[in-house]
């Protein structure tokens, strides 16, 4: 009766469960300690120096859309095929095409420079020279997942966390301004970056074998990732240039907060890949539809929960952003939306489908479009209903991809 079901379902349970287990670990240490920095900053940091520091992140992201973005996804699929020597080549790539984030970040750094801006200028400058280091190194985890090793994974950015986080919340204590928080996260981060690539070069022995063409596709897929990557923060950057840093503080609260929630089913996605690679791309067309619904009930019960629960968790832990409260509420509408869509552009990842390119390419103008009209003509509201329409418009989109 029990294997009926699970054929049924059409979901192998039992490697669910058991990888699941440890990203979900890994999502819970991370959620503990983004809530404690979340904490320290409603209580530490004024909403104009924290919506700077998240105006200045969102910077560091876009910057971050000139890097090889796409390189792990392409990794993770070729080492699951057996390419190990895959990994470390694209390592030496992404970091000689690091040159061009790096190029951008001084742009950036001389602009607000000559603006007078020297907070946000200088902290671009110490972006520009970590972050081309920093994602070049990740890669071990795109390594690890293709291995399927996930409890390794797990350990190894529990270190990492303590690194990073550990990092923040003394800058916020001790500091409590954003320029010295970025100075002392973003360097952190690239010592721990460094530590870990260096161990898990000499705990693993690799094979030469190299994928040329997951090389390629990787490059590819960073290219039009692009536009997407930039997407993804520019209601930060709408937000703070239209209503100021202190709005853009009570969105950050509105949205971060149901991402961080929504971010325990996430990991399902990341699991499926190695499995997903495995198979043709027509298995994946068939079987994809029944596991983006089973998804969509899943994340729809988590959604209906955070509903109910965010008044209280607001007024008990944030009561100086209790206007995040209505915001938040319809925002994780949007958060759901995008959890659902990351499996079927998992789907899509992990057979190479050139039809990842168009999507990246339509998707993230259709975005950015909305996002600016609403931004401009409703302020918060209007961008958290735009992101709820361009979600549903991405998923729609990435799932007819999938059944060309």
């Amino acid at each position: 009766m029990k294997e009926k079901i699970l054929n049924f379902i059409g979901v192998d349970i039992y490697y669910v469960i058991k990888n699941t287990s440890w990203i979900n670990l890994n999502t819970l240490t991370t959620t503990i300690l983004s809530f404690i920095t979340s904490l320290l900053f409603a209580n530490f940091l004024s909403k104009n120096d924290y919506g700077l520091y998240q105006f200045i992140l969102s910077i560091s992201l876009i910057l971050t859309s000139f890097t090889l973005t796409g390189m792990n996804a392409a990794v993770t699929s070729s080492v699951a095929k057996g390419f190990d020597g895959t990994y470390k080549k694209s390592i030496w790539i992404q970091i000689r095409f690091g040159i061009i984030s790096f190029i951008f970040g001084i742009l950036g750094f001389l602009y607000y420079l000559i603006n007078k801006n020297n907070i946000v200028a200088f902290s671009i400058l110490i972006i520009a020279v970590t972050l081309p280091i920093i994602n070049s190194l990740n890669t071990w985890g795109a390594y690890l997942n293709g291995k399927k090793d996930f409890k390794s994974w797990f350990l190894y950015n529990q270190i990492l966390n303590i690194i990073n986080y550990g990092s923040i919340i003394l800058a916020i204590i001790f500091y409590s301004q954003a320029f010295y928080i970025i100075l002392i996260s973003f360097i952190s981060s690239t010592i721990g970056q460094f530590l870990i690539y260096k161990n898990i070069s000499k705990k693993y022995k690799t094979n030469n074998l190299v994928e040329d063409e997951a090389l390629d596709y990787g490059k590819s897929l960073s290219l039009s990732s692009v536009l997407p990557m930039i997407t993804l923060n520019i209601d930060n950057l709408i937000i703070f240039h239209i209503l100021g840093s202190e709005s853009l503080a009570i969105y950050a609260f509105a949205s971060n907060i149901p991402d961080r929630f929504m971010g325990f089913i996430r990991p399902i996605s990341t699991i499926a890949m190695p499995k997903l690679s495995e198979k043709t791309e027509q298995e994946v067309k068939k079987i994809l539809p029944r596991k983006i619904f089973l998804f969509f009930i899943l994340a729809s019960t988590l959604a209906v929960f955070y509903i109910l629960i965010s008044p209280i968790l607001y007024k008990t832990f944030f009561p100086q952003y209790i206007d995040s409260i209505i915001y938040s509420k319809i925002y994780v509408i949007a958060s759901l939306i995008s959890t659902v869509t990351t499996l079927s552009i998992t789907s899509l990842f992990a057979t190479r489908s050139k039809e990842i390119f168009k999507y990246n390419i339509i998707n993230p103008l259709f975005n950015i479009l909305v996002v600016i009209i609403g931004g401009y003509c409703f302020g918060i509201f209007g961008v958290i209903f735009a992101r709820i329409v361009g979600n549903t418009f991405s998923l729609l989109l990435s799932y007819f991809f999938t059944q060309r």
